[in-house]
């Protein structure tokens, strides 16, 4: 997991350091999650103003984490659009959509297995603060609709498949450059 996180942090530099190089009038912004670590999530985001009110963003993540007698490990990443209701870049109020992918591997009692997808495009909506030191918070809530698919025979059920539609929450810190 640390090699993910060193080599996503360096990434994430790289690319955003060759932007700054080539314009002058991008604003940019890299943030990751610290509360997801506690739950063994680790991800992190880039985002990238295309617009006087707007922006994309793409964001990296890795899992692995045990629930009871279940453990899970993954890697995803995803994409998002974000239109801001205020006249300062990347800060403000915001609206946008979001899609995402994972793959990754559920282990039960440490015996049976299974590999599984997961697809997931949704709505989000919160607030991001910027200090003049470059320093942000982003706190949000998503409503989005996932689909996970398992590849592989599970409890005698092979092609297991749930969706549904859920709530979650959004935080980040970061830096605004």
């Amino acid at each position: 997991m640390k090699k993910f996180i060193k080599t996503t942090l360096l990434g994430t530099c790289l690319v955003a350091s060759s932007l700054l190089t080539n314009a002058q009038d991008v604003s940019n912004v890299v943030k990751v999650n610290p509360l997801g670590l506690l739950f063994g999530t680790a991800n992190a985001t880039y985002e990238l103003k295309i617009g006087a009110n707007s922006s994309v963003g793409i964001n990296l993540l890795y899992s692995n984490f045990k629930f009871g007698d279940f453990k899970y490990s993954a890697i995803g990443g995803g994409g998002e659009y974000r239109y801001y209701f205020s006249e300062d870049p990347l800060e403000g109020w915001y609206l946008g959509g979001a899609a995402g992918f994972q793959a990754g591997k559920l282990k039960v009692d440490g015996s049976e297995s299974a590999n599984y997808t997961s697809i997931t495009a949704g709505a989000l909506g919160g607030r991001q603060w910027v200090w003049n030191s470059g320093f942000l918070i982003d706190l949000g809530l998503t409503l989005g609709y996932v689909s996970i698919t398992y590849q592989d025979d599970f409890s005698g059920i092979s092609g297991l498949k749930a969706s549904g539609i859920g709530i979650g929450g959004r935080f980040g810190l970061g830096y605004a450059f």
